[in-house]
């Protein structure tokens, strides 16, 4: 199924949903990406393989595919819950249980290599959130590692928001948890430069304190190190 067609600088790409028959494809992608990072950066992706994958697509998961020609060149995969006993595909959901039903998470967002420093991303991310309008699932979440700042910025500039900040101990790495509902403007205060407080994206503590005072992260700005802004939310 082609989703959607769009130049990405001097590329022309198309997306479409991936099934359980293009799992090789998949898994292809993801070893050739995972080889590519270093260190920490490997902590960024959680790996599938064969057997998950089928699981994934057998409870309705869904995945989409972006190909240059033939070639799939970036991908992720779509948790769908679809009732309230479904997990929430996040360590800490900030969604009610009724809002869960209607949610989508992205996981194992990559882009080739030699495809990256394009906005593949920001496109997949584009074709993620227009796929879930139609499929009525318009509270759309990512997880991402904290050093991770540039999944951080590319979710950030799509219009997610940070809402949750926890600890994953099984790998040892915090987490943010964003969130965007796709029928709903988010009541941010983000007109003057005076309400938005930019923090270093790895001042844990800081940010923390300030999500349970009620502030959320909508924005960031590049540096050394890198800051995220973040405002009250309108009444």
């Amino acid at each position: 199924m082609n989703l959607s067609t769009q130049p990405v600088q001097s590329l022309s790409l198309s997306s479409g949903f991936l099934t359980a028959a293009d799992i090789h494809m998949i898994l292809s992608l993801q070893a050739l990406v995972f080889q590519s990072l270093d260190g920490l950066e490997k902590k960024y992706i959680v790996p599938k393989d064969a057997a998950k994958l089928e699981s994934h697509f057998q409870k309705g998961g869904k995945a989409i595919g972006l190909f240059d020609d033939q070639q799939l060149v970036g991908q992720c995969i779509l948790h769908l819950p679809i009732n309230e006993n479904d997990k929430p595909g996040v360590m800490v959901s900030p969604l009610s249980d009724q809002e869960k039903a209607a949610s989508s998470v992205i996981q194992g967002m990559v882009v080739a290599p030699h495809y990256q420093g394009q906005n593949l991303a920001h496109f997949l991310v584009h074709v993620w959130k227009q796929a879930m309008v139609d499929l009525e699932k318009p509270h759309i979440l990512s997880e991402v590692v904290v050093s991770n700042i540039k999944s951080l910025a590319v979710f950030l500039n799509m219009g997610l928001q940070i809402k949750v900040c926890t600890y994953d101990p099984e790998d040892e790495v915090f987490l943010y948890i964003l969130h965007a509902n796709l029928h709903k403007e988010q009541g941010i205060v983000s007109s003057l430069p005076t309400a938005i407080k930019f923090v270093d994206y790895t001042d844990i503590n800081t940010i923390k304190s300030m999500l349970e005072d009620g502030y959320i992260g909508h924005c960031w700005k590049k540096g050394n190190p890198s800051q995220l802004g973040f405002s009250l939310e309108l009444p």
